[in-house]
């Protein structure tokens, strides 16, 4: 959860719109309705920015293409990552706040009939250009040869998952590109939830027949991507738990029958002369004893084992030293707790009673 995602998922609100291709067989006609729709949702009391993608955050790239890209040699298909496309209008890297590192947004120069351009992102320019300049240089997507001109690098976001790193990526201006289905993001002042009848209505003003599907806040949608991560952690969590209990209390059980064994050795010690101090490390010696096997087997186990977690695991490799350190630590005190409460019984056997034991 503390990944930066490389965009700002506070206060804004999705949807998707899929216009039908039976109405709205046109180009022109989908770009009209999207920017219409942009206008009408900026215009509601309490929204701050609004803009359009066409795939839905978190969940992976819409599409994905291997381009020609100018300067650079043909991509291998086996080597270098696919490139994500994204189809953008409005103000859409507004409104996720998604950095400007290079170059310009898209205005509206931009239309159907301009220049056809692109932005691309930071990983695009290191992956692909090698750190190189971006500005100015032309990809091929959509037509024959480079005709596509880089007007500007924008930040990184995680696109694919939360875990892994963001794949090179390009954005091109929906004027210029047309899709039907789109998912719309409304950033706002307010609780975004607020807004869905607003926004409901404003679409179905446009066009009475056309539903909004897949509401939910960008919060929402990165909750549902950590989802299986975290139900994953809650049950090796409450396993662990059920194992740090069973350990203490198998060795709690397993002092408390050695002291109960040696009650009538622990009163002949004490009578000739044992202090209860002397009596506590002994007691306490075997439990420490057992543990110290214990959490070297243990550690034996994970190091074999703990690779097979390797695809469970965030931030750390399989052998983290810090936490095979910090678990045998809290396995260790656990243990020596559990040891105290019979040792300190055996410390206040009575040696008389002790010795008339069995």
């Amino acid at each position: 959860m503390a990944v930066d995602l490389g965009f700002n998922r506070e206060n804004v609100l999705t949807f998707r719109v899929s216009l039908p291709r039976s109405n709205y067989p046109k180009t022109a006609q989908i770009d009209a309705f999207y920017k219409d729709l942009l206008q009408r949702i900026k215009a509601l009391p309490g929204v701050q920015t609004v803009g359009t993608i066409n795939h839905s955050p978190m969940h992976g790239h819409g599409l994905i293409a291997f381009m020609g890209i100018e300067g650079v040699p043909p991509l291998d298909r086996k080597k270098d990552p696919p490139i994500g496309v994204g189809v953008v209008d409005g103000e859409y890297f507004k409104t996720l706040k998604i950095p400007l590192l290079a170059g310009r947004e898209y205005d509206s120069r931009d239309g159907a009939d301009g220049q056809l351009v692109t932005i691309v992102n930071q990983a695009f320019v290191t992956r692909l250009l090698h750190g190189g300049d971006a500005i100015g240089r032309r990809v091929s997507f959509g037509c024959q040869g480079p005709c596509r001109t880089i007007v500007g690098v924008v930040g990184n976001i995680r696109q694919e998952s939360i875990t892994d790193e963001a794949i090179p990526e390009i954005y091109l201006p929906m004027a210029q590109m047309p899709m039907n289905g789109m998912t719309v993001m409304v950033r706002t002042s307010t609780d975004p939830t607020s807004l869905i009848g607003a926004v409901r209505n404003e679409v179905l003003a446009i066009d009475k027949n056309q539903p909004i599907s897949d509401v939910q806040t960008l919060v929402q949608r990165v909750d549902e991507v950590v989802a299986v991560s975290r139900s994953l952690m809650l049950l090796f969590t409450a396993f662990a738990l059920l194992a740090l209990i069973l350990a203490a209390v198998g060795i709690y059980g397993i002092v408390s029958h050695s002291v109960t064994q040696r009650t009538h050795e622990i009163g002949i010690r004490m009578a000739l002369g044992a202090r209860p101090a002397d009596v506590l490390r002994l007691t306490i010696r075997n439990g420490i004893a057992l543990t110290v096997v214990g959490i070297v087997i243990g550690i034996g186990a994970a190091f074999a084992l703990t690779r097979f977690m390797e695809s469970l695991l965030f931030g750390i490799t399989p052998t983290d030293k810090l936490t095979f350190i910090g678990v045998s630590s809290l396995l260790f005190v656990i243990a020596l707790l559990a040891s105290l409460i019979p040792a300190r019984r055996a410390t206040k056997v009575d040696p008389l009673v002790a010795l008339r034991y069995e």
